[in-house]
């Protein structure tokens, strides 16, 4: 007996979606860890983590908070010790905008501390914030404010000096110290802020960019406070004299 034509097309019906359905599946986003999903094709998202083609190091991808796409890649170093095998953090890159481009990388020691970071802050494909650490604390902030690539600012910092943070140095807070500033882009800098207790104490100037100071500014309140209060008991009173040459370091 002949099948009527309805009820072939009832049958071939279910294939149909099972195929459609077997090609989206294939088609769309894998699963990833915590409910999230990353891409199937493979792009070069411009990693500064040393880790592609090395057995001594392995990379593991996440995904941030709120992020649909593995944005958050943490590289590290294998170590075996006996029968033991370590694994120390080395290098952490996040890709902050989620365009497929890693935009901030963090270096640690061997202690697991930070030791360096640079970051696309603009996202524009090209580094312009370096920070610098020193046992896991910021010391040094580097920015780029002209895209040419070369720091033209830098700040420095200090850790506060208390009681609290000689006995334990993760309680003390930072204090920005100074902050020089590179106004003709000649790689050195023309501008000397230096700060006491957070507050800009006296700014120095270089007028002709010789790398000397032509015209020092002072905060005349805080000026005001010193000579009210007076030098420290046993020690001898401050020079009133402003210092012609800045620090060497930047």
């Amino acid at each position: 007996m002949r099948t009527p034509p309805f009820l072939l097309l009832l049958g071939v019906a279910p294939l149909l979606a099972l195929a459609c359905s077997k090609q989206n599946t294939q088609a769309g986003p894998v699963v990833a860890d915590r409910g999230r999903a990353t891409s199937s094709i493979q792009t070069d998202d411009q990693s500064r983590c040393d880790h592609k083609q090395r057995e001594d190091r392995e990379a593991i991808e996440t995904a941030s908070q709120g992020a649909l796409l593995h944005n958050v890649r943490r590289v590290y170093q294998l170590t075996t010790y006996g029968e033991e095998r370590r694994r120390v953090l080395v290098c952490r890159e996040v890709d902050v905008n989620q365009d497929g481009v890693k935009d901030v990388v963090r270096l640690y020691n061997s202690k697991g501390e930070v030791e360096s970071e640079e970051a696309d802050s603009d996202y524009d494909g090209r580094m312009d914030t370096w920070l610098s650490f020193t046992g896991g604390r910021l010391t040094r902030e580097m920015r780029d404010t002209n895209g040419d690539g070369k720091p033209d600012v830098w700040k420095f910092y200090v850790q506060e000096d208390s009681p609290a943070a000689r006995e334990n140095p993760a309680k003390g807070a930072l204090k920005l110290q100074r902050i020089q500033r590179d106004l003709n882009f000649d790689e050195k800098p023309d501008v000397w802020e230096f700060y006491e207790q957070g507050r800009l104490e006296r700014v120095g100037i270089d007028l002709d960019f010789d790398g000397k100071v032509d015209r020092w500014d002072h905060d005349a309140v805080a000026r005001q406070t010193k000579r009210s209060e007076g030098p420290a008991s046993g020690a001898a009173p401050a020079s009133s004299a402003a210092p012609t040459s800045p620090p060497d370091d930047n």
